[in-house]
């Protein structure tokens, strides 16, 4: 087993909760790995780095489910992701039947079976070397009624369903997994629209990235499992 750099892993790096993570690891001496669909984002990201060096990018579709496995095992090659961040997700503010079919797929691709196949795809390297941490952006929706989140809900809903599994079936590879459920954050999955009248009453994703790494960056013998952040002012409804 070689003696590959560190890495952090992030999808949906290239703006909201995901870039702010990727900036706060990044000061913290993490090596990043930038990953999203849009490079033209990653690289805005990536400029705002303390350390540019100790990072790059990795262009990912989730949706592609056959580029998952291949991207991770290049980086093997390089590198040990010994820290993986899902946090990419996409939805529309439909109801069910308002869905169309396309949507069920992009939302479901992207929030729930890419998620799986990029952590089945870093496990093996994390259980031989008995390290790693898994943490999963996820969202109130996974236990809270909303409406017009019919679909979303439940890719986050299976989600976590899926990495409470998993947290069991690794434990004794020494390997942690967080579930963190956010509620209304000022990102851009909201649209401008919604943005434009709620943003106040929503959290920052700087602020919320910092309660999440305090929270799950620990060192020590206790883990944090499940972590549910909220507004002061609580859900939007």
């Amino acid at each position: 087993m070689t003696n590959r750099t560190k890495a952090v892993l992030i999808t949906g790096a290239g703006s909201g909760i995901g870039r702010e993570l990727a900036l706060k690891l990044n000061a913290a001496g993490e090596y990043v790995i930038l990953a999203g669909r849009g490079k033209e984002k990653l690289l805005e990201t990536k400029e705002h780095l303390i350390n540019k060096d100790s990072s790059e990018i990795l262009s990912l579709d989730l949706r592609k489910t056959s580029g998952i496995k291949k991207a991770v095992d290049s980086i093997n090659e390089r590198l040990f992701i010994h820290t993986l961040v899902n946090n990419a997700g996409t939805t529309v503010f439909k109801t069910v039947d308002k869905t169309s079919e396309s949507e069920v797929e992009e939302i479901l691709a992207t929030n729930l079976s890419g998620a799986i196949l990029l952590t089945k795809a870093v496990l093996p390297e994390m259980k031989e070397r008995k390290e790693g941490r898994i943490i999963n952006i996820l969202s109130v929706a996974a236990n809270t009624i909303f409406t017009k989140s019919g679909i979303y809900s439940a890719s986050k809903a299976g989600l976590l369903a899926f990495a409470n599994v998993l947290r069991e079936e690794v434990r004794e590879f020494n390997i942690s997994v967080t579930n963190v459920l956010p509620g209304a954050t000022a990102t851009p999955i909201w649209g401008e629209e919604s943005l434009g009248k709620f943003s106040r009453l929503m959290m920052k994703p700087e602020d919320l990235a910092e309660v999440i790494l305090n929270s799950t960056l620990n060192a020590g013998s206790a883990i944090v499992e499940e972590l549910v952040v909220r507004p002061i002012t609580g859900d939007i409804k």
